[in-house]
């Protein structure tokens, strides 16, 4: 889906929310990503990590309501 220019400079509101271990391993396994730390809090530790990470393009799951 190409980008709308139109959106250029739009400015949405932060937004917080909880992401489940389960919905970061299945986007693991979407892009084909089989990086342990995103499956196993264990290797998420041993890695630095306080918990099992999002993957730098999790944030692609998510829809802004400005672009639909």
């Amino acid at each position: 889906m190409p980008l709308d220019p139109a959106l250029a400079g739009h400015i949405s509101e932060p937004q917080r929310g909880t992401i489940e271990a389960a919905a970061i391993a299945q986007f693991a396994d979407a892009i084909g990503d089989t990086n342990p730390v995103y499956r196993d809090e264990t290797a998420a530790r041993a890695a630095g990590y306080t918990a099992i990470p999002a993957q730098p393009t999790f944030v692609t799951r998510f829809r802004m309501p400005f672009a639909e």
